[in-house]
């Protein structure tokens, strides 16, 4: 995960220019990178050229996010995030949430990832059985793989949401034959898949990974929509003026820079510009307000 997202950005950490003496903190939702990792030591040496601004990576994770949100929101210093937009915007399936995205102000839209299903028992969505429950990993309640989930249980009824708070340990118990598959991120799963000991059953989004297809191809309309969004967000509490100033730093990186970079992994080129984000964000929580009503129709949830 921390690998799809980071070298997203890569670009982003080279130009950050700001109050000079300052110290900025940027936070993702992610486990600790370890200090020998390639993409922490690029970031690193980024950070190195910067002469009046120094951004500190921090990795908060747990909670579906929670704690990295929690993280930024209190910090008394600056402090950005990285995150899906799925956290924010509530998909109106829970009943609870624990931010909203009124109280941040997004920066950039990074980039769009797609997600696979990933299985040990089955090859492919021909191969699920209808006379007995699937068990399917979920990761992070309120987040997109929770939405792929409540999607497919409206073609296969038998499936059974396992909340997990980890995709390492839904993956985990899908390699050990204790859950019979789960809704996962390519970073974390494409290395068993091209190894051969785990199969992906699809893709969501409107492109192929590798050989793996995406629904939409395999007759699932309206899975192309269910991609997650990743943004970086300003908590509203800091100073706009500040803020506005690292928009506009941010939001001058070569576009095409930063997708030649995110395909060389498995993130999905953002085409949002700035000035469409509210309405992007429009959309999202419109698509998963449509996708909640059906799940009610279907499921009396």
């Amino acid at each position: 995960m921390s690998k799809t997202i980071l070298t997203a950005v890569i670009a982003v950490f080279t130009i950050f220019a700001a109050v000079a003496g300052e110290t900025v903190k940027m936070v993702w939702p992610f486990g600790p990178v370890a200090a020998t990792n390639p993409y922490r030591n690029i970031i690193e040496q980024a950070n190195t050229k910067q002469t009046q601004h120094q951004f500190v990576l921090d990795f908060a994770s747990g909670a579906g996010g929670t704690v990295a949100v929690t993280t930024v929101a209190n910090s008394s210093a600056p402090a950005l995030l990285a995150h899906s937009a799925a956290f924010f915007v509530n998909p109106k399936i829970s009943e609870s949430t624990p931010y909203n995205v009124n109280d941040w102000r997004v920066i950039r839209h990074i980039c769009d990832i797609q997600y696979p299903l990933a299985s040990l028992k089955f090859r492919s969505m021909k191969d699920l059985p209808k006379d007995r429950p699937i068990t399917v990993g979920v990761v992070g309640l309120g987040s997109t793989t929770h939405l792929v989930q409540q999607w497919f249980a409206h073609q296969h009824p038998t499936m059974v949401a396992v909340p997990y708070k980890t995709a390492t340990a839904a993956l985990s118990d899908v390699m050990g034959g204790h859950l019979d598959m789960t809704v996962t991120l390519p970073g974390d799963v494409m290395g068993q898949y091209e190894a051969k000991t785990i199969n992906v059953l699809g893709v969501t989004g409107n492109r192929p990974i590798k050989d793996i297809p995406t629904f939409i191809s395999q007759g699932y309309a309206g899975t192309e929509k269910l991609v997650g969004s990743y943004f970086i967000f300003a908590n509203k509490k800091l100073d706009p003026a500040l803020t506005e100033s690292w928009k506009q730093l941010v939001n001058s990186v070569n576009q095409d820079d930063v997708n030649r970079i995110s395909n060389q992994i498995y993130c999905t080129p953002a085409q949002t510009k700035a000035s469409d984000l509210d309405s992007e964000f429009t959309k999202i929580d419109g698509f998963w307000a449509y996708v909640a009503t059906k799940n009610k129709q279907l499921t009396g949830k």
